[in-house]
């Protein structure tokens, strides 16, 4: 199956993560950078029209800031060793561009890798044989249940799982805060003609610095609201909200405003027509 999809679910840019904490903790005396996020991704499955497996996947970035007050973006690290480690499973993380200090695993390749509430994630980069990273808890798994919807959509007859949205409606989107207090929304719709590689029609991650910043430091929104003109045609869209936690415990040497995240996402499939 086409992994494309996925990995637009799980990367947030990595020069975000590299120079989010620069603005953040000018003061720490800690200069390497560890950041990553942990998620876990649904599958978005209709025979003949969607065919997108889920897995569990991470990305981390590993960087060197040039001093302990620098506000410039770090010096990417391409030759570190990344694990991610939970509940007594260690999984490599290997590199992806190194020029970037970019690396990535997938459970597609490394089955090991899964999502357990609760348990501890921790992201660990080892450079020469120092250890940096941190730790954070993973929120419950986020699923259809805790979702509330605004408009209510109705049970589409005609197609088994889905529900109907009238055509150029704003939709909105809540959640219980046990499942994460981070969350951003991803919108599909369906390409019968390749149903492994839907379009992307909404995306609102962060994909910047200032993005970033906000999204760990700022107040998490209580709900998630989504344009009625990402509705403007008709057809069978997927709906993906992701919550996630954030860093609760670093390594020392770490710089401070490392942010590593863990959380999980829940689909919703529309049918949109006419209202």
């Amino acid at each position: 199956m086409n992994a494309r999809p996925v990995r637009r679910l799980v990367a947030v840019a990595a020069a975000a993560f590299a120079a989010a904490g620069c603005d953040l903790i000018e003061s720490a005396e800690a200069t390497t950078v560890v950041g990553g996020i942990v998620i876990s991704t649904p599958a978005l499955a209709v025979p003949g029209r969607l065919d997108v497996s889920s897995q569990v996947a991470t990305t981390a970035y590993v960087g060197e800031r040039s001093g302990a007050v620098s506000v410039d973006m770090p010096t990417p690290i391409g030759d570190a060793q990344v694990t991610l480690t939970f509940g007594g499973v260690q999984v490599a993380v290997p590199v992806q561009d190194a020029a970037a200090g970019v690396y990535f695993q997938s459970s597609l390749t490394a089955p090991e890798l899964t999502y357990v509430a609760g348990a501890r994630y921790a992201l660990v980069a080892d450079i020469n044989g120092s250890r940096f990273g941190g730790a954070v808890e993973a929120p419950d798994a986020l699923t259809l249940a805790g979702l509330t919807l605004s408009p209510q959509p109705t049970p589409d007859p005609n197609l088994s799982g889905a529900f109907v949205h009238p055509l150029n409606t704003a939709l909105s989107l809540s959640l219980a805060a046990q499942t994460g207090r981070y969350t951003y929304v991803t919108v599909f719709r369906a390409d019968d003609n390749d149903p492994s590689d839907p379009q992307l029609v909404f995306d609102n991650r962060p994909t910047s610095t200032p993005e970033l910043l906000q999204f760990i430091v700022g107040g998490p929104p209580t709900s998630q609201e989504i344009p009625a003109n990402v509705f403007a045609n008709a057809g069978l869209y997927a709906v993906v909200l992701v919550a996630m936690n954030n860093t609760d415990d670093l390594l020392t040497d770490t710089f401070g405003g490392s942010p590593i995240l863990a959380g999980s996402g829940a689909a919703i499939l529309l049918t949109v027509d006419q209202p």
